[in-house]
């Protein structure tokens, strides 16, 4: 929410709105499956972040560490795909690309899991991390890097755009000079294969061109701009008789 209660979408809300091709066809060949799919990657893939912001952060990960966290988790699809021994290999093999990427690159990290708003942009978002590293050639550079554990996406130049154009407004003397993904891998078998840095080039217009579309497509009849839609929460108590209680209460006074 913004300043006086303007809301503004998350980035990845926005890219919701563009169609993505062949996931349709893959969840009707799915069928329910599809749902468990990809729950169970989506909570490995939230594992794997947490860890790596762990990591960043100086401390040590150890096999019971994972081991705790997902047993502790509400998650309930990564049961259905994977059994609790081969999950933590896998986080591990992911985990093990990550440190292997740390220490071919030594990045200094400027920011991790950071927020971005910036008033007057209409979109906030998070970024995994922000590095200060070198370039194949030995040039330093400021870089918004994403951790993903799928498959690569044309979306993601557009996600990371935006995350460039909003830190870019706040902090203009130390713009973002790349953007680009880490891919992790948990199949690799040898160490070459560990992880694979893609850099790209921004796309400012066509991301705002998807939140045009976004917010074309959310804009009710009456011109009225999207906003979130909060859910009802329950009552805290509950009771059958409430006037009776009361009434009841007033007379023993």
């Amino acid at each position: 929410e913004g300043k006086d209660g303007w809301y503004v979408p998350s980035v990845t809300t926005i890219l919701n709105v563009l169609n993505k091709p062949g996931i349709a066809e893959w969840k009707s060949k799915m069928g329910q499956w599809h749902q468990v799919i990809s729950g169970g990657k989506a909570f490995r893939g939230t594992a794997v972040h947490h860890f790596a912001e762990v990591l960043i952060y100086g401390k040590t990960v150890n096999e019971e560490d994972i081991y705790d966290y997902i047993n502790k988790s509400n998650n309930n699809m990564w049961p259905l795909m994977w059994t609790a021994p081969s999950l933590v290999y896998s986080i591990r093999q992911y985990l093990r690309g990550f440190v292997k990427f740390w220490k071919d690159y030594t990045p200094t990290p400027i920011a991790v899991e950071y927020p971005l708003y910036k008033e007057g942009i209409p979109y906030a978002g998070r970024t995994d991390m922000i590095l200060m590293m070198k370039d194949k050639k030995g040039v330093p550079i400021r870089c918004i890097l994403d951790i993903k554990t799928g498959f690569a996406s044309p979306y993601f130049v557009l996600q990371n755009t935006a995350y460039k154009n909003i830190w870019d407004a706040t902090y203009p003397d130390e713009p973002i000079t790349h953007i680009g993904c880490l891919f992790l891998k948990d199949d690799f078998r040898t160490e070459r294969g560990m992880y694979n840095i893609k850099v790209e080039k921004p796309n400012l217009k066509a991301f705002e061109s998807a939140y045009e579309l976004w917010k074309w497509s959310n804009t009710t009849a009456r011109g009225q701009a999207p906003k979130p839609r909060f859910k009802d929460p329950p009552p805290r108590s509950f009771t059958l008789y409430e006037e009776k209680d009361e009434v009841e209460k007033k007379k023993n006074k």
